[in-house]
């Protein structure tokens, strides 16, 4: 080998380490209504992954699947495109000897997050809804009875400047205002000022009166931005992702004034519309 090529190539190892550095790892594959789950329900051109830190899994979240083969617990590395989407870009080479080998439970699972619903239960809604596929997502972890996690997102601040929450859990312990008989909404989101984690609790309510998705919706967070409501039960731990809701939106600039919510584009099969830069296509509504 000419003294050129190993140097074009120790440049190219080089720019692929730093590319590398900036990628999230994750798994292919998440545990859905108790099974083994990789297919999304939002097209072809996604799958299910699950986020990983060292030894320990994450938030369960879907990325675009362009060029790799999903097999099931399959480590990969995520980059996240111009739409703020995640993207699969390669197997990870720092974890592919352990999957080949079978130490890393290989097709067998491996995943220590606990079996969860993406439903929320008798309310009916998706967690995962078409308007926030991956990022900002409230996680119920078994992290401690009122703790949930919140992945990463993308966000405008008070400034309508752009910000990025990097991931992180928040404890509900110090919103509850239930007493014994009692249950509430805590609504979870992000102080876009501080750039924190906060939370506002609903009205304490008898546990014999419906709490629905209204309720919920009439607890004021403005002008943060709202995540998810946590439905907990005095003198009980939050018990699976059904107790947690959905309620984000995607907003074009700041929280204050008007705003539109972006709509995932799909075409007459159901399919996820993706361009050739493998952005996933979106229209205001």
């Amino acid at each position: 080998m000419s003294m050129l090529n190993r140097f074009r190539q120790q440049r190219e190892a080089a720019n692929q380490r730093d590319h590398r550095a900036n990628w999230t790892p994750a798994n292919v594959g998440a545990v859905v209504n108790g099974a083994n789950t990789i297919a999304s329900p939002h097209g072809d051109a996604w799958i299910y992954v699950t986020l990983t830190k060292g030894s320990s899994n994450g938030a369960v979240t879907e990325a675009l699947v362009r060029k790799v083969v999903p097999y099931w617990n399959l480590p990969v590395l995520l980059s996240v495109n111009k739409k703020g989407l995640y993207m699969i870009e390669e197997t990870d080479p720092d974890r592919i000897d352990m999957f080949t080998s079978g130490t890393d439970a290989g097709m067998l699972g491996g995943f220590d997050t606990a079996p969860h619903t993406h439903n929320s239960g008798a309310l009916g809604q998706d967690v995962v809804p078409n308007v926030r596929l991956a990022d900002g997502r409230v996680v119920w972890r078994n992290e401690g009875a009122y703790v949930v996690y919140v992945s990463p997102f993308f966000y405008s601040d008070s400034s309508g400047s752009d910000a990025y929450w990097p991931g992180g859990t928040i404890d509900l312990v110090t919103y509850l205002t239930v007493a014994s008989g009692e249950y509430q909404w805590i609504k979870v989101g992000l102080d876009i000022t501080s750039g924190a984690l906060t939370a506002i609790a609903g009205t304490a309510t008898p546990v014999p009166v419906l709490l629905d998705e209204f309720d919920l919706a009439s607890i004021n967070f403005a002008p943060n931005d709202p995540l998810a409501g946590v439905l907990v039960t005095y003198g009980q731990a939050i018990q699976a992702q059904s107790d947690i809701l959905d309620c984000s939106l995607v907003k074009s600039g700041n929280t204050g004034g008007s705003f539109s919510v972006d709509r995932i584009v799909t075409d007459d099969d159901g399919a996820v519309v993706v361009d050739d830069d493998g952005n996933v296509v979106l229209e205001d509504v």
